[in-house]
């Protein structure tokens, strides 16, 4: 999936809308706020061996695979 648009009104951030990178489809996700992180190492490397990792960054698990 991809972040196709941050979704908002007057009070700030109400969700957002993610795109699938296999057919295009759009799924809206309410939220309270959003944090959009590119191009930096990420401040891990006290979990590297505790938790799940891949490239640095902790893998989740969002419900949408």
């Amino acid at each position: 999936h991809t972040l196709d648009e941050v979704l908002g009104d007057g009070t700030g951030v109400t969700g957002m809308r993610i795109k699938s990178t296999k057919d295009d489809s759009t799924q809206e996700m309410d939220l309270a706020g959003v944090f959009i992180a590119i191009g930096h190492k990420p401040n891990t490397d006290l979990f590297q061996g505790q938790l799940d990792m891949e490239n640095g960054y902790i893998r989740i698990r969002s419900g949408l695979e």
